[in-house]
């Protein structure tokens, strides 16, 4: 089973929240916020053997606790990379790390503890939707 997850992100220039060509520290959050649910989600349903589809319906983590730990600056004119990966994975929870970095240079790290909701949905976020395996 892969425990590595890739999410390649082209970023909408109205998200600098003020700070012209650098993407917002609140838009970081989200991104991490996201693509570590989204990756624990995927890692649980690897575990159990089975495939993922545009149309699968999977269980969903939600967030317990997001650390963030900004590095420096995030162009916003550039591909963003965020790889997470798995580090532990329970029943009900899983602790998925992450790193955004652009041209290869780390921005921001993150640690998302997240639990199992009692509720599967959908997949389909259109931007968050994990890239590859690796």
């Amino acid at each position: 089973m892969g425990r590595n997850v890739l999410l390649e992100y082209d970023q909408n220039l109205t998200t600098t929240g003020g700070v012209p060509a650098n993407l917002f520290g609140g838009m970081i959050a989200m991104i991490f916020d996201c693509h570590g649910t989204a990756s624990a989600a995927w890692f649980a349903h690897q575990e159990k053997g089975l495939d993922l589809t545009r149309d699968t319906v999977i269980g969903r983590f939600i967030t317990a606790r997001l650390e963030v730990d900004y590095q420096s600056p995030t162009p916003i004119d550039q591909e963003i990379i965020v790889t997470s990966r798995l580090e532990e994975l329970g029943a009900r929870k899983a602790i998925i790390v992450m790193e955004m970095s652009v041209a290869g240079q780390p921005r921001a790290k993150a640690k998302n503890g997240s639990s199992c909701s009692e509720r599967s949905y959908v997949v389909k976020f259109p931007w968050c939707l994990i890239s590859r395996e690796f």
